[in-house]
């Protein structure tokens, strides 16, 4: 009987350590009070966060989440599935950890995922700081807001293909043909070359594909959560480039209730990196002025 009962424990074990090892999230926890949950973008682990989450946790309890296939980050088994998965096992970790009234950080990728959390479960969620991500990324690649899922969907596919396909030089090479855009300094700029590379092909490829056929412009403006969208403009090379962007991700939130925009013209995409410092000082007062 004994026997019995310990061949059971052991499978339970086992079975638990491949529910674990299937998981597509894994999250940091440091700090105690009110739960701040930091969200990477896409090809980004949760070290982009390091410098935020030590300041956060002096008076949060701060998670900070890495998505299975970005960065240095083994990919997972949904890995063709990626964005529905991650949202549904952080909702599954905020409910099973008992997180009440969370706030969500989220840069990019990570944006896209707090405004879809909110959308679906808004009740779980106190403030959203959306560093330098939109409910909808194709106007940016396009210049108009008028652009639809519609519209991308053929491009969508082709970007999807060439990427399931590309090697790992391949994916730091298409990222140096941005990079100017990402960060300031060569070492940042290093950084996210190098998280690029490092990322599973099959897990990118499934997030922007899912990124550009999926807005959530319409289903936001019902969205009551005080809402904070910071957007970088340091890459613009003149005022008329800056104007034109700000207008971009104004009509992105243009009747959303309790949504803000600032803008800074010093600061590429990586905020969190090339100034910390700002980030955390609008962070902090844009909280203390809606919790």
């Amino acid at each position: 009987m004994m026997n019995k009962l310990r061949l059971v424990t052991m499978m339970i074990l086992m079975l638990s350590f491949a529910i674990q090892a299937e998981s597509c999230i894994n999250v940091e926890v440091h700090g105690q009070g009110k739960p701040i949950i930091l969200i990477p973008g896409l090809m980004s682990d949760g070290r982009v966060w390091q410098k935020t989450a030590h300041y956060l946790a002096k008076n949060y309890q701060v998670h900070t989440l890495s998505i299975a296939g970005f960065a240095n980050t083994a990919p997972c088994a949904a890995a063709d599935n990626i964005m529905p998965q991650v949202k549904s096992e952080l909702l599954s970790y905020i409910k099973t950890n008992g997180l009440q009234k969370t706030i969500l950080i989220g840069h990019s990728l990570g944006a896209f995922l707090s405004y879809s959390l909110a959308i679906d479960n808004e009740a779980l969620f106190s403030a959203i700081v959306a560093v330098d991500g939109l409910p909808y990324i194709a106007p940016i690649f396009t210049n108009t807001s008028s652009t639809t899922v519609n519209d991308m969907q053929q491009q969508a596919d082709y970007i999807r293909n060439m990427y399931q396909q590309a090697s790992a030089e391949q994916m730091a090479y298409m990222t140096k043909h941005t990079i100017l855009i990402q960060a300031t300094s060569v070492k940042d700029q290093e950084a996210i070359i190098a998280m690029a590379k490092a990322s599973d092909q099959k897990t990118v490829a499934s997030a922007l594909h899912f990124l550009l056929v999926n807005d959530l412009r319409e289903p936001l403006k019902k969205v009551q959560t005080p809402l904070l969208l910071i957007a970088a403009q340091g890459a613009f090379q003149n005022e008329q480039s800056r104007e034109f962007a700000t207008a971009l991700y104004q009509q992105q939130i243009d009747n959303v209730p309790n949504a803000h925009l600032i803008t800074n013209a010093n600061t590429r995409h990586f905020i969190m990196w090339d100034d910390a410092k700002w980030l955390m000082a609008e962070t902090d007062l844009f909280l203390k002025g809606v919790l």
